[in-house]
């Protein structure tokens, strides 16, 4: 009798040791997953960068006619830098472009030249820093850079354009209340649910599973960074804008 009761309890023990190490194995991988993802610079050098820019966006000869035109600017008020190209038409019109996550201002460039023969100066932020929130704290880069286009320009007309987390940043932006000189916006391959970005990473990327990563992930962000996945909700956002909204987005995005 005595010998089954320690046998029962030798069992319980083992199935409390497999349950631990599979919770801490979970909570490890999860932080592991959100450092990868969520470190910019960590990411860009990351064989898992490699699989999504699969095409640079911007060809060679346009790359070429952004580092002949474009200059660098900076808000003095927080350090932020971008590159400038100044139409040769007296246009009040600009353009101000953000990248997406895992590309750089001048990959740009094709958005950029087509813009500027259509009349526009250009404004193309660097806009991501060492890590990033996904749109929450870069939409704050977006209003910045307007603000430094209208004390440049008091004449300014200016329109937003950004793609993949730019075009996230920008319709975030539109919580806030834009200036009147802001006259529109175009959002290309934004996503509306952090949540939905994460499964797809998790499950492409590193093979492990959805449940219960996501919600661990969200947990992890709001304890080291103040966030949670549930403060991005760009439908409530947008609904609200005053701004026109141009949304380009294909099925296969």
């Amino acid at each position: 009798m005595l010998e089954k009761i320690k046998s029962k309890i030798s069992i319980k023990k083992l199935i409390l040791i497999v349950a631990v190490i599979l919770v801490v194995s979970q909570v490890i991988t999860t932080i592991v997953v959100s450092e990868s993802f969520l470190n910019t610079r960590r990411f860009l050098q990351s064989e898992k960068a490699d699989d999504i820019m699969k095409a640079p966006l911007s060809s060679q000869s346009h790359l070429q006619w952004l580092e002949a035109k474009g200059e660098s600017v900076r808000v003095d008020e927080t350090g932020e830098v971008a590159v400038s190209v100044k139409n040769n038409s007296t246009s009040h019109s600009y353009m101000l472009l953000f990248h997406p996550f895992t590309e750089k201002p001048e990959d740009m460039a094709n958005y950029a030249y087509h813009f500027y023969e259509l009349g526009f100066n250009l404004v193309i932020p660097d806009y991501i820093g060492e890590t990033t929130s996904m749109g929450i704290s870069e939409k704050d880069s977006v209003l910045n850079w307007v603000t430094y286009i209208s004390e440049m320009d008091s004449s300014s007309k200016i329109f937003i354009f950004g793609v993949g987390l730019g075009g996230t940043a920008v319709l975030l932006s539109t919580e806030s209340t834009l200036p009147e000189n802001v006259k529109g916006i175009i959002s290309d391959s934004a996503y509306c649910d952090i949540n939905e970005v994460f499964s797809e990473n998790i499950d492409a990327f590193y093979g492990i599973p959805e449940f219960p990563t996501i919600y661990l992930a969200s947990l992890y962000t709001k304890v080291t960074r103040g966030w949670s996945f549930s403060q991005i909700d760009v439908k409530s956002v947008v609904r609200n804008s005053e701004v026109p909204i141009l949304y380009i987005h294909g099925t296969e995005d």
